[in-house]
């Protein structure tokens, strides 16, 4: 994904993190948009850490792309100080923005480095791809969406029962089926295999997540939106049997499966 490396991506490329990301993006403009959806989350994080986190390590190397270096360093700074430096992602941008600066990062590549040699690096190798598949999955685009679902299995891989993460996948794959992008030839999946794998995931989250109802009510929510949005393009539905893909629910029967969850 990255031709002509600089010595320093060469060194970082084995490390997950948002600034050796290579989305395809139309203009500023477009993360401008982005950057203004994250600070308001940001704003407003919840209890969902997990995103806070990823919206932050994304705003960091978003604000670096439009020329504010100073804030980007500071949205780091963040992330590190909230994650107690064991966040791969975080410390890798540190990495960036420190040669950015023009000061020495050897320090700051040695803690990256010292988190693969833990217990739980796998663990925190998935975190990072997910970290990772979730910034290109924000930024939008057929392209990118393909790259977050591809991010997204490798990180299922390795935690194959992380709920945040199938729902992740699940999210990017409902994305991928909008009538704007559901014909890109940038999808390795057809259509019809992409709302069958988007059903599968999010019907797996709904049915299965017996430990955060937030996930099992938003996979709900998703497959009634997937519905309607299938439902509006049977042309090129591919001979699938819709009926038998959503369990026999219609969109009103999957909105209310949605609505009868607690948070």
């Amino acid at each position: 994904m990255m031709t002509n490396r600089t010595p320093l991506e060469t060194l970082m490329s084995r490390y997950p993190c948002t600034f050796n990301i290579t989305p395809e993006i139309d203009s500023d403009a477009k993360l401008r948009e982005v950057q203004g959806k994250l600070k308001s989350e940001i704003q407003h994080p919840g209890d969902d850490t997990v995103n806070d986190i990823r919206n932050r390590n994304l705003l960091t190397w978003i604000e670096y792309k439009l020329g504010d270096l100073r804030s980007a360093v500071q949205q780091n700074e963040d992330v590190i100080r909230m994650t107690n430096s064991n966040d791969m992602v975080s410390l890798g941008n540190r990495v960036f923005l420190l040669k950015e600066k023009g000061e020495n990062y050897d320090s700051a590549f040695q803690s990256l480095k010292a988190l693969t040699l833990r217990p739980d690096a796998g663990k925190l190798m998935g975190t990072a791809k997910a970290d990772q598949a979730y910034s290109y999955a924000r930024i939008g685009g057929p392209k990118n969406q393909q790259y977050a679902i591809d991010l997204y299995v490798e990180a299922l891989q390795i935690e194959p029962d992380n709920f945040h993460w199938k729902f992740g996948l699940g999210l990017a794959l409902r994305r991928s089926i909008h009538k704007e992008m559901a014909r890109s030839p940038e999808f390795r999946m057809s259509f019809a295999q992409r709302v069958k794998e988007g059903a599968r995931v999010l019907f797996e989250v709904a049915e299965t997540d017996s430990q955060r109802n937030l996930f099992r009510k938003r996979a709900y929510g998703e497959l009634a939106f997937m519905r309607g949005l299938v439902e509006q393009q049977k042309d090129i539905q591919g001979g699938m049997s819709v009926k038998e893909i959503f369990r026999n629910m219609t969109k009103v029967d999957l909105d209310g499966k949605a609505k009868n969850i607690r948070e």
